[in-house]
């Protein structure tokens, strides 16, 4: 079925917030996944492009977010710190044959 919105009933029309709500509570339960909500994407996708160098600011518009701080709840605890280890190997002593 063709329609003017992304996400359709089968006739074509808008899901109520309620609609896809349950929607994707049956999603859930059909992919045996529990404790997972849409807010839970949203997060994710926020997330995902902050790492991709979109700043908070972007993100804010793109939540449709008016104060900044509600975007930092979205992205607080989901951004995971990374550190760089670099390692300096020994300088290869001959060649080395092993058996085995």
């Amino acid at each position: 079925m063709r329609s003017v919105f992304v996400i359709h009933t089968r006739h074509g029309q808008p899901y109520t917030a309620g609609g896809i709500a349950s929607l994707f509570k049956r999603a859930c339960r059909r992919a045996g996944i529990d404790g997972v909500t849409l807010k839970d994407i949203r997060a994710k996708a926020a997330t995902d492009v902050k790492e991709r160098g979109y700043d908070e600011a972007q993100i804010s518009v793109a939540l449709a977010h008016t104060d900044a701080k509600t975007t930092r709840i979205y992205l607080r605890g989901r951004e995971v710190p990374v550190s760089e280890v670099t390692l300096k190997l020994p300088p290869k002593a001959g060649n080395i044959s092993r058996t085995g």
